[in-house]
């Protein structure tokens, strides 16, 4: 059940995803061969006619169970990822699926993910974190009357906690949340403007900043802790996590975050708390020193997301001492420049450098203690930078 992997929710489950082995075990090895076909076939032909047969999957009224039944008893992981994304259209298809079917499929996917996550792959595994995602999102809004309670919210603490509890299950809890914040940050699946900002702030309110919180107090536990592959894959998760919390559309804008056009992060008064002290923006600047390469360019678009918090959030002398902690930071970057060899972290501190410039007066600048060695770090830094350009491009 789902207290054996940290999920206290239990919701019951009736005939709509039970399949009946009797009838159905005949179309298993149809459609896990349709699944195997469509990824695996060199013949154009053969991947079209798959490609029909199992689009015809998610208009079935059988869809839900055939999905259901793949995910339990298919044996090449495509049946997993085809059952994921014919679930994912069939939420939001004519066909749809009702309230107490959603509950259920939700309540599945947490114990499926919980019981079979170490022997999934990473693809399979991201996609049924989506698709719980999707369905947490439609249901948000959802009330029962009964309960008197938001039955698609209540898993959200209960994975919270297991992120932090759990050893074994720590890293599919960060990746629930991390997909699930991406996914309350967009329109997809959502069917006016008007319902998607209701659902994002309605999240942002309940559970964002504790979200965020709980991906920098592990994160921290990081810095002097010796790192191994797997929990080299758990931080990557945090910094994804925190990186999505920062990227939030926190007053629903639905602005586009593509581009530097938009540079200040309007993160709500109550998230004051969380950056007054400098903690937050100090610990990322140590995590990019102590922390592998590969991980330097996600470090770097937290810390440029850290250095855009909009001004009003800071009194006057917080302002300066957070912009301080930054000066600190970006000059502790260009003391030791080995990891801004690699393209992605060396794009990353250019937009923290823009940053710096976009949202802190010259004034204040100047008032930096390290200011005057950062600008001529900096200096040496930019010099030595055309440079290389002007070589890599003759």
């Amino acid at each position: 059940g789902l207290e054996s992997v940290g999920f206290a929710i239990s919701l019951p489950v009736t005939g709509a995803l039970v399949y009946r082995p009797s009838t159905m075990n005949s179309e298993i090895q149809v459609l896990d061969n349709l699944c195997k076909m469509l990824y695996e076939s060199v013949d154009n032909a053969n991947r079209l006619q798959a490609e029909r047969a199992l689009a015809e999957l998610a208009t079935s009224p059988e869809c839900l169970q055939r999905c259901t039944l793949l995910l339990q008893s298919g044996t090449v992981p495509y049946a997993q990822l085809v059952a994921s994304n014919t679930l994912l259209k069939l939420l939001t298809s004519k066909t749809g699926v009702n309230l107490q079917q959603r509950l259920e499929l939700c309540t599945y996917l947490l114990n499926y993910l919980g019981e079979r996550s170490s022997s999934l792959p990473p693809f399979v595994i991201s996609s049924l974190c989506q698709l719980f995602a999707r369905l947490t999102k439609l249901g948000w809004l959802d009330f029962d009357v009964e309960t008197k309670s938001f039955p698609f919210r209540e898993p959200v603490n209960s994975i919270a906690r297991l992120a932090e509890e759990s050893v074994d299950r720590g890293l599919l809890a960060v990746q629930l949340l991390a997909l699930l914040v991406s996914d309350m940050n967009t329109m997809a699946g959502v069917d006016s403007i008007s319902k998607q900002r209701k659902i994002a702030l309605s999240f942002r309110d309940c559970h964002l900043l504790d979200i965020f919180k709980l991906s920098t107090s592990m994160l921290e536990k990081v810095i002097g802790a010796s790192v191994d592959q797997t929990q080299l894959q758990l931080v990557n998760g945090l910094l994804q996590l925190s990186l999505n919390c920062l990227t939030f559309d926190f007053i629903g804008s639905l602005s586009d975050e593509s581009g530097d056009d938009n540079v200040t992060v309007q993160v709500p008064t109550i998230w004051r708390i969380a950056f007054t002290d400098g903690g937050v923006i100090s610990m990322f600047f140590r995590l990019y020193n102590v922390l592998p390469m590969e991980l330097s360019g996600k470090v770097l678009q937290n810390i440029v997301q850290l250095s855009s918090l909009r001004r009003t959030l800071f009194s006057s002398n917080e302002r300066q001492a957070y912009l301080a902690e930054i000066v600190k930071g970006v000059k502790a970057v260009m003391e030791r420049p080995d990891k801004l060899r690699q393209q992605e972290s060396f794009h990353e501190f250019c937009r923290v450098v823009s940053r710096l410039k976009s949202n802190y007066q010259l004034c204040e600048l100047m008032k930096v203690e390290e200011y005057a060695e950062m600008m001529a770090l900096l200096a040496d830094f930019t010099i030595h930078s055309l440079r290389v350009g002007v070589l890599l491009c003759c």
